[in-house]
């Protein structure tokens, strides 16, 4: 069986889309960039164009759809918690930790320090074979 590597993003609770920068996928992910770039747009004003889709996995089996971005566009991945939350884990943050909650039992968890504003949502990700 393979191994499997974690790769690192961040929580984050205003997206509705998963995005990775290409720079950060992980080596045995397949990009779909059949379909029409997607256009992204942030608070600040400022836009993208997606560079085309993969299926990321989370714990239980579950999977959610990423967007890839160019790497100009974005520093490191971010995991959309209500994409998340949608595919029936319940996300607990405190000032100290992140966990994914699924019938009561904690699936996933990370730490980060207590003056750190970001949350650290590291993902499982197969191994190359």
């Amino acid at each position: 069986m393979p191994q499997s590597s974690s790769t690192q993003a961040l929580a984050d609770s205003g997206a509705t889309v998963t995005l990775f920068p290409t720079s950060c996928l992980p080596s045995n992910i397949v990009v779909d960039s059949t379909l029409p770039p997607s256009h992204i747009s942030y608070p600040n004003g400022t836009s993208a164009h997606t560079l085309g889709k993969f299926t990321l996995p989370l714990p239980l089996g579950e999977t959610l759809t990423a967007k890839v971005l160019p790497d100009d566009q974005l520093n490191c991945p971010l995991v959309s918690l209500s994409q998340v939350c949608n595919k029936g884990f319940a996300v607990v943050l405190t000032s100290h930790s992140l966990h994914l909650v699924r019938d009561g039992h904690v699936c996933a968890s990370t730490t980060k320090a207590p003056d750190d504003p970001l949350w650290p949502f590291p993902l499982d990700t197969p191994a190359d074979t």
